[in-house]
């Protein structure tokens, strides 16, 4: 009788083992199936996670500029701004005489672009920003591209090298807008007395 009990048990025991561990595979395959839980904490000692934390930080942080330009952040952007476009300008126009029609057209294009871009903003900071360190500074920067844009319209290798180009054959394939470009642009040089002797001229100036 003894030895029915003990069978009885070791079949009873063995079947629990079944049973649970047939429970415990379910349990197992109902946590793989289910869709993942969202992250609530973020572990900080991990190095990936405390990057990725600092690159979400700053890239939310968008740096303020002024006139949606870029490095205009303060009045003393200003002036570095506009010593920049000047360099970019003389760039843009070094060996005017030697470039074709197409070539000065480009170049005139690219240098007022880069001065207009500047002294534009900063004719608009000096009339109507509250800060009067900011119109300061906006005056120094219209001040330097104005000066500049001044020497250019009495520069002489400039004006030559448009004289040429509107006389080339290339000029007469070029688009219209191309054309009136080199054009206007001459004509407004001479307003400017670029053709005039060097007497002459320097009277205009004092005008």
């Amino acid at each position: 009788r003894d030895h029915a009990r003990r069978q009885v048990s070791r079949r009873a025991v063995a079947a629990g083992q079944r049973s649970g561990g047939a429970l415990q595979q379910q349990l197992l395959e109902q946590k793989l199936a289910a869709p993942p839980a969202a992250s609530v904490f973020v572990c900080s000692s991990s190095p990936s996670a405390a990057r990725l934390q600092r690159r979400g930080f700053w890239t939310r942080r968008a740096r303020p500029r002024l006139f949606d330009i870029e490095g205009l952040e303060a009045p003393r952007d200003f002036p570095r701004l506009a010593s920049e476009a000047v360099e970019g300008a003389k760039r843009d126009l070094s060996n005017a005489h030697q470039k074709t029609a197409l070539e000065l057209v480009s170049a005139l294009d690219n240098a007022s672009n880069g001065l207009c871009r500047i002294a534009d903003a900063a004719e608009l900071c000096r009339n109507v920003h509250p800060n009067q360190d900011f119109v300061a500074k906006a005056s120094e920067g219209v001040q330097e591209i104005a000066g500049y844009m001044g020497d250019v319209n009495l520069d002489r290798g400039i004006y030559e090298g448009m004289r040429r180009a509107e006389k080339g054959e290339e000029f007469a394939r070029m688009p219209s807008e191309a054309r009136a470009v080199l054009h206007h642009m001459r004509v407004s040089m001479e307003h400017e007395g670029v053709h005039l002797p060097d007497k002459e001229k320097a009277a205009c100036l004092q005008l």
